[in-house]
């Protein structure tokens, strides 16, 4: 389980080393998931981040704090579901 913020940040450098040339890494794809919250996180490499989530609720914040970081082609499909809230 990985619920130190250490543990975290090591888990992303192995998991995003090999696409970025840093080594030690880790091939495979990573996923952290939040059951609580029912949020998953998939970053892919210096490119970005998924966030997936149940309820609209869960991403609306990151939708409004996180704005400036929002992939273009994905704006219009994001605004419609958060600006209409």
């Amino acid at each position: 389980m990985l619920d130190s913020p250490d543990l975290i940040k090591e888990a992303l450098w192995l998991a995003l080393g090999s696409e970025l040339g840093i080594r030690p890494a880790a091939t495979g794809s990573l996923y952290f998931v939040d059951f609580e919250n029912r949020i998953v996180l998939h970053p892919y490499g210096d490119r970005g981040m998924d966030v997936i989530a149940m309820r609209r609720e869960a991403l609306s914040d990151l939708y409004r704090s996180r704005d400036s970081w929002l992939l273009e082609h994905d704006m219009a499909r994001m605004k419609t579901l958060f600006e209409e809230a």
